[in-house]
């Protein structure tokens, strides 16, 4: 089993790389005027901490979900302002196993009365960009 202290020191940055990285989005958001024709490009996405220990139980294969390796990010499309015709980025996540295939749905024990076994999806959209829905 991982140490946290292992899966803590795998995959990061320094601050300045962080920085820098960001930085250049930004400038890059704002000589667009924040939109990519009629998409509004976020500075960040929030991603609820319950999601993300949702998605991990997957790597155990708890909840009748398959036994995921890693995870993988989708970029999408959603849009929120019709009368506008504006678009939204969305970020899905879902958990990867060991064939390199998503896992979209699982098997889940039904209530024993009018279902024994149903699906449920297992792609997450728990993410929220800024903008247009940022905190205060």
């Amino acid at each position: 089993m991982e140490t946290l202290e292992k899966l803590q020191n795998q995959d990061t940055v320094s601050e300045v790389e962080f920085s820098t990285s960001k930085s250049m989005w930004k400038v890059t958001v704002d000589s667009q005027d924040g939109r990519m024709g009629k998409v509004i490009l976020p500075e960040f996405f929030d991603i609820p901490l319950v999601d993300l220990v949702e998605l991990l139980e997957e790597k155990s294969g708890k909840n009748g979900t398959p036994k995921a390796v890693k995870a993988r990010a989708y970029i999408g499309l959603q849009e929120y302002d019709p009368l506008n015709k504006n678009y939204e980025m969305k970020l899905f996540i879902v958990g990867v196993d060991k064939n390199n295939d998503p896992i979209l749905t699982f098997t889940v024990d039904g209530d024993g009365l009018t279902e024994t076994t149903k699906e449920e999806s297992a792609i997450y959209d728990m993410i929220t960009p800024c903008p247009p829905t940022c905190p205060k």
